[in-house]
């Protein structure tokens, strides 16, 4: 009989774990407490102000600007400039209950009034200078101690404490007065002299999709009953407006519920049993198509009574608005400066998903702040260097402008709606290769050129091409591709992927196999393609095909030949699920290709596998690596309170920035016993287990003793050449692992295996890294699973338990 050993995939909690994360979260706790005092009464200096929130005893042995974050589930992060990594990171654990709120200074606002009163009371609040920094920590130990619920009007929301947070820390760099000009700079201004409860409605319609709001549909029971006099409030200031000069139809009408859109259907004598989207446009073309009873008697030659007269499409706007009543949205200039201000505290945060919702640029890193406050998941410590990542404003203004263009066209499906985003990116691309701009991105270090609007643009238009690949313009796809190879500054590592589609759209598309084989001959003098065997391959399987024809093509390609030794092969059977190619029964359980593989593997004399392809290796590579990850001192890898591992790491400068200490590092390896290793490890296991590293994923194993089992088996050398070509080669190290990765520890026997079901074959990734373990010595194969019975399944089923008898009559006789 088959059999599997199951593996938890919950990480183990140690002690000192636990005791890690009763910690971050009392140091939460005091800084929420610190916040209190010196964001809403104010300090000598904003900068003073966002120090204080540090200096608490119990989180004063911590760097100020160290953070212990996490990702919650609900959110996903699209990393705009790695769009194909994938951090192995375990999953965070379970997020703790609620935290209790803390007072804020103030009241709810009922009348405008009243709210002018108050106003004016914490403005006064904001400029006391004079409050020390004692006072505020006794003020916010007393409020601390006191109960708290989730929606008491007298609490700091974390949503308003992390937003002013990250304003206050950007607003003290020195970049702040050449990236934002002098009345965005007073935008800021007015935020901070806004009333708590208008500071907090703010930050909840920023969070928001950017709309028009209805005051009776905006209830938030920690802030106000009625929200008018914010939204008043907030238009004085400068930072919204009301919707009374509205004219547009199609978002008023978005305003309306559809049993509102029914009784404004109804009263201009339209049926209403139809759908709201139906109604509007009959509504719509209601209104394009009549006069209203004043027009209709008004003579043409009387052209000043007809131009006051309405026509039927205004009667419409009336009375759709007098049924959604006071309408306000926030200024679109004022949103646009609070989320510059967000892109520069995480830059690569700039853009991601939650709830299965686009968010604009800059509002993850809130989210993300949020994590960061409650102690879901630990960052590790290192040091924050902000570098100076835009020379001037209008560079700042141009990545924001990338971004939403990069939310936009992933936020739709409909392929005529991302064409027309597409060709806005080519105009602002346009535009920044004929200004300054993309040299200066040119000459930035390559771990900052990713957050940058060229970098941003080039992925776009690089997803571009498949867009007008899809819609059959083969002319515009190869046009743009040839633009993305005019350029050598951003996505170098793409080139042999655009090299090759460039061949195969000529080759397939546009029936030109001269034009296809001239791009293969430039793609073999690009120095940027001959970096890694994975891409030489690529290009040079493209040329195999196009040989058939020419067979002196492959001599003039020979720079680009992969030698490859041969990769052992095995075959097994499976049983194929009815109507499935690659899901598979065993009994009546269902096991995706590669369990079937791991259950003949571990009834054939493995003890242990793990399906876990890359993340398998790089959690022991980056153990191994941890301190040389996080090493304090290098420019240009840290600028971000939510790194996961240094900028650096995706660029060969990783290596170059700690030859020396790596290059002890593989000695020490190569000279040590596997116990002595294990000892090391073990001690990195413990001490950083749960902290959040691009390269670890501490759920991959049940427990150290299943991870040092595995390391146990692997060849010295080899496991010091491994964390070699990881730390010269990450990028292209990242994908292409096998599936399985098998052991035993008695034995002393490894294995890597990747699993391909009927139909699948080897991709060049995959091709290279088999034959990259057998070059170390260490075993690999490629295990195909057949599918068997697939036809007659029901039937086979049915006979199951015939079917030993017949066997056992079979072999009496």
């Amino acid at each position: 009989m088959k059999s599997q050993k199951k593996r938890k995939t919950a990480s183990t909690k140690t002690p000192q774990r636990d005791a890690k994360r009763r910690n971050s979260t009392e140091n939460s706790e005091n800084i929420v407490n610190q916040s209190k005092i010196t964001r809403f009464f104010g300090t000598n200096s904003a900068e003073n102000s966002f120090v204080s929130l540090c200096s608490s005893e119990e989180s004063s042995s911590k760097p100020s600007l160290s953070r212990n974050s996490s990702f919650s589930e609900s959110i996903q992060v699209i990393d705009l400039t790695e769009p194909d990594s994938t951090e192995p990171s375990s999953p965070p654990p379970p997020p703790p209950p609620p935290r209790q709120q803390q007072p804020v200074v103030g009241s709810l606002v009922q009348t405008k009034s009243e709210r002018s009163t108050e106003a004016e009371e914490s403005h006064q609040n904001v400029d006391l200078r004079e409050i020390s920094l004692s006072q505020s920590t006794q003020r916010s130990t007393q409020l601390a101690s006191s109960p708290s619920t989730l929606f008491d009007e007298n609490k700091v929301p974390f949503y308003l404490q992390n937003f002013t947070t990250i304003l206050l820390e950007i607003e003290t760099c020195d970049f702040i007065e050449r990236l934002f000009s002098g009345e965005e700079r007073a935008t800021f201004k007015r935020f901070f002299e806004a009333s708590v409860p208008a500071q907090k409605l703010y930050v909840r319609l920023f969070q928001r999709k950017p709309q028009w709001f209805r005051v009776e549909g905006v209830k938030y029971a920690d802030i106000a009953d009625d929200m008018t006099p914010l939204f008043e409030e907030l238009v004085e200031k400068g930072l919204a407006r009301a919707g009374a000069d509205l004219q547009d139809i199609e978002e008023i009408f978005d305003l309306l519920s559809a049993p509102e859109v029914k009784t404004l259907a109804r009263e201009f004598r339209l049926d209403g049993s139809q759908s709201k989207s139906a109604l509007i446009q009959s509504l719509q073309k209601l209104g394009s198509e009549q006069k209203s009873v004043v027009d209709f008697f008004v003579q043409k030659r009387d052209t000043k009574l007809a131009g006051k007269s309405n026509n039927l499409i205004e009667s419409i706007v009336r009375r759709a608005k007098t049924m959604v009543g006071p309408i306000f949205r926030l200024i679109e200039d004022g949103v646009s400066v609070f989320a510059r201000m967000l892109i520069l505290y995480s830059p690569m945060h700039s853009s991601g998903m939650a709830g299965g919702k686009e968010l604009p640029p800059g509002q993850l890193q809130l989210s993300l702040e949020v994590q960061v406050r409650i102690g879901q998941v630990q960052y590790p410590q290192f040091e924050i260097r902000r570098g100076d990542l835009f020379p001037h404003r209008e560079s700042l203004i141009a990545y924001e402008r990338a971004l939403r263009l990069a939310a936009a066209i992933t936020a739709t499906t409909d392929l005529e709606k991302c064409l027309d985003v597409l060709q806005e990116a080519r105009e602002l691309f346009d535009q920044l290769e004929q200004s300054a701009s993309m040299q200066y991105e040119a000459r930035l270090p390559r771990t900052l050129r990713p957050f940058t609007a060229g970098a941003i643009l080039v992925r776009l238009l690089a997803y571009g091409t498949e867009l007008l690949e899809k819609a059959r313009r083969f002319d515009d796809a190869v046009a743009l591709l040839e633009t993305l190879l005019g350029q050598e500054v951003h996505r170098l590592h793409k080139r042999a992927v655009w090299w090759n589609r460039l061949a195969l759209d000529f080759e397939r598309h546009l029936r030109s196999p001269s034009k296809a084989k001239d791009a293969l001959r430039r793609a073999c003098l690009d120095p940027h393609v001959m970096v890694h065997a994975s891409s030489r391959l690529l290009l040079w399987q493209r040329a195999a095909r196009l040989a058939a024809r020419d067979k002196q093509l492959l001599s003039e390609l020979s720079p680009l030949r992969f030698e490859s030794e041969g990769i052992p092969e095995i075959s097994i059977d499976g049983k194929l699920l009815p109507g499935c190619v690659s899901v598979f029964m065993e009994g009546e359980t269902v096991l995706r290709v590669e369990q079937v593989a791991l259950q003949h593997y571990v009834s054939n004399g493995y003890e242990d596998g793990i399906h876990g392809e890359g993340s398998t290796l790089s959690t022991i590579v980056g153990l191994f690596l941890w301190d040389l990850l996080f090493l304090p001192g290098v420019a240009n890898t840290f600028i971000s309170p939510f790194q996961s591992c240094p900028l650096d790491l995706f660029c060969n400068e990783f290596y170059d920035n700690r030859k020396e200490l790596i290059d002890e590092k593989l000695k020490q390896i190569r000279a040590s016993s596997h116990d002595d290793l294990c000892v090391e490890l073990e001690k990195i296991w413990n001490e950083h287990n749960g902290e959040m590293c691009s390269l670890v994923s501490w759920s991959r194993f049940t427990d150290f003793d299943q991870l040092k089992g595995l390391v146990q088996c692997f060849p010295l050398d080899a496991l010091a050449a491994l964390i070699q070509l990881f730390c010269q080669q990450y990028r292209y190290c990242r994908s292409g692992v096998p599936d399985l990765c098998l052991w035993n520890a008695t034995t002393k026997s490894l294995l890597f295996s990747e699993v391909k079901g009927p139909g699948d074959r080897l991709s060049h990734k995959q091709i290279v890294w088999l034959d990259t373990f057998l070059k170390l010595g260490i075993k690999a194969e490629v295990c195909y699973v057949k599918g068997i019975n697939r036809k007659r399944f029901q039937r086979t089923i049915s006979s199951e338990e015939e079917r030993p008898a017949t066997q056992e009559a079979s072999e009496g006789n």
